[in-house]
């Protein structure tokens, strides 16, 4: 069962008034029967007693008449239901009050909580010097401290009943009031999880709720600022990314590519919908890509930023030099290494083209120097192996130098 925060408030306030509500209850219901209860007792034990006292003369001088007017004087206390006096044998000398009572076998209730009928039995033995001589019995009407008992307990439940449905009251009153801006901040937060940065929530009173509500305002119009100038990076980066002549691609841990920048996509001449997923081994031939991941197991950052020149597949199976670059990407989430390619189609076949001039130049009979006129005293920049041998003059001696000192 999942409980809102304002549930849980209510139940938990509740819980706890009534875990106390019902000590008190009890505590006080208590106190009330435990002292009504020893009153009773008390005035029980003094009535016998007082009886004994006045009916000893009577009993010890066999004074039925008195003892028949004093119990029926007794009948006239409050509360008294019966009364009786017996001899030293156990013989019933007078007797007065409930006949149906008089019948009862039992001579003494073991205690108020005891007794069944809502009569309270109590006797006193008449003692002289030692001498036992009979017996005054008296039964004393319950039925009030039974009721007062009775109606302290209903009393009791009744006032923790209103007291619980009051703090139940107050609990939902309370806890509305302080998850108010707890809700609106869960909504807050739904908002900016929608996708709508800078979601400001109202901002109410003072205290700490407020405080937390004033924060996350700052945190959600910060967050969407910094996503403002992450579309403008990412924008930044797009556009470099598409005029860049080097290709970029992105390999997850087990080389297969993740992304592809425009340049990668025209040198390998795949689309990067239909590249994504795929091993980059699809682009290398297999010496190439033995290179390449004998690069990655030396695990050399130096040999990993290194240009490498290797053979690249296109789509149709047609080779293409590429120079490669290999770098580690770390805590990127799933990239892992950055692939840079470069075409040097064009570039070896200029550098073919310019070894080949070069041997061409070395081989004529006719001595040739290059001189730089774009720099101050035209410095020497290249001569042939014709030059060196008609004028003596080697390469390294000569460069950087000015033709004048041939003259």
């Amino acid at each position: 069962m999942n409980w809102s925060f304002r549930l849980k408030t209510i139940v938990g306030i509740a819980l706890i008034e009534g875990v106390l509500l019902a000590i008190l209850v009890y505590s006080g219901v208590r106190f009330i029967s435990t002292t009504a209860e020893t009153e009773f007792e008390q005035r029980s034990q003094a009535t016998v007693k007082a009886f004994s006292v006045v009916a000893k003369d009577a009993l010890i001088a066999s004074d039925l008449a008195a003892l028949n007017a004093l119990v029926r004087e007794m009948l006239t206390y409050p509360g008294v239901v019966f009364a009786r006096v017996r001899d030293d044998s156990q013989q019933t000398l007078a007797q007065a009050g409930d006949a149906q009572r008089l019948l009862t076998v039992e001579v003494a209730s073991a205690g108020l909580d005891k007794v069944q009928d809502g009569v309270y039995r109590l006797s006193n033995d008449i003692v002289v010097d030692g001498q036992t001589f009979g017996r005054v019995e008296i039964g004393l009407s319950a039925t009030d401290v039974q009721s007062l008992k009775s109606t302290a307990s209903r009393y009791g439940l009744g006032l923790a009943a209103l007291e619980m449905l009051l703090v139940g009251l107050f609990s939902w009153a309370l806890g509305a009031y302080l998850t108010r801006q707890l809700g609106e901040l869960a909504n807050a937060a739904k908002q900016v999880a929608s996708g709508d940065l800078g979601y400001q929530m109202p901002v109410q009173g003072q205290d700490e709720l407020a405080d937390t509500a004033q924060a996350f305002n700052r945190m959600s119009l910060r967050l969407s600022e910094n996503y403002t100038e992450l579309q403008r990076s990412e924008q930044g980066l797009r556009l470099v990314l598409e005029n860049i002549q080097d290709g970029i691609v992105t390999l997850d841990r087990n080389l297969r590519i993740l992304t592809m920048s425009p340049a990668a996509q025209r040198i390998l001449h795949r689309q990067s919908t239909q590249s994504e997923g795929a091993s980059l081994a699809e682009c290398f031939t297999p010496r190439a890509w033995s290179q390449l991941c004998d690069t990655l197991v030396l695990e050399d950052a130096a040999l990993l930023g290194e240009p490498l020149v290797l053979d690249g597949v296109l789509p149709d199976g047609s080779l293409v030099p590429l120079e490669v670059r290999l770098n580690r990407i770390e805590g990127s989430g799933t990239a892992t290494l950055l692939v840079v390619l470069r075409d040097v189609s064009e570039r070896l076949q200029s550098e073919r083209a310019l070894r080949l001039r070069s041997r061409i130049i070395d081989a004529i009979g006719i001595g040739v120097l290059i001189a730089d006129a774009r720099k101050p005293d035209q410095p020497i920049l290249y001569t042939n192996v014709a030059f060196e041998r008609m004028t003596g003059w080697r390469f390294e001696e000569v460069v950087g130098r000015n033709c004048r000192f041939l003259q």
